[in-house]
């Protein structure tokens, strides 16, 4: 049914938003946790306007040891984090990926086709384009970007985690009552 369909891409639409924002967030905590300048950002910048982005060329180029570099290639290189990434950025800047189930769907594109018959230009006009995508496409690399970004903060968290504890600091947490105690010594 296309309500379900549509409600379905409203919340996978969501999802895509949520990710690169969450992966934003995550590259503005290696900069405070790296304690990294404007400046030592500046030179990776050129062309690019996310953080993530930058930071990563930043890791890359300046820090290609580090465990928060291993983090982020792990993350940059993921498949599904790519198409994740691909999907927001499509739904953004461009024409959204069309999706089966909405209807008959056009892509913007030229409806003017050269005839192979007669090498003249012919307008053709069908019933719609196939959609490229399903909502359960959709949602099934989505998921696994979530994975890999969750895999990405775990990795940063416990890189955060031994630094504290290097620096005389001790963490306590009770998940069940959703506290979190440090200690300073």
């Amino acid at each position: 049914d296309a309500v379900a369909t549509a409600m379905e891409k409203f919340f996978l639409d969501g999802l895509a938003f949520r990710l690169y924002s969450a992966a934003e967030h995550l590259a503005n905590a290696i900069v405070f946790v790296l304690e990294l300048s404007e400046k030592q950002l500046a030179v990776h910048q050129s062309g690019r306007a996310s953080q993530q982005n930058i930071v990563g060329h930043y890791l890359v180029k300046e820090l290609p040891d580090h465990d928060l570099t291993a983090a982020v290639r792990a993350l940059a290189s993921n498949g599904d984090w790519l198409k994740s990434m691909e999907y927001r950025r499509r739904l953004v800047h461009e024409q959204p990926p069309t999706i089966a189930g909405l209807g008959i769907v056009y892509r913007r594109e030229s409806r003017w086709k050269v005839d192979p018959e007669t090498s003249k230009p012919t307008v053709y006009i069908q019933q719609g384009d196939a959609p490229e995508l399903t909502t359960g496409k959709v949602a099934n690399f989505l998921e696994a970007g979530l994975i890999a970004l969750m895999e990405a903060t775990n990795q940063t968290i416990e890189y955060l985690e031994r630094l504290l504890a290097e620096r005389g600091v001790r963490i306590e947490t009770d998940v069940e009552q959703g506290k979190v105690r440090f200690e300073f010594s």
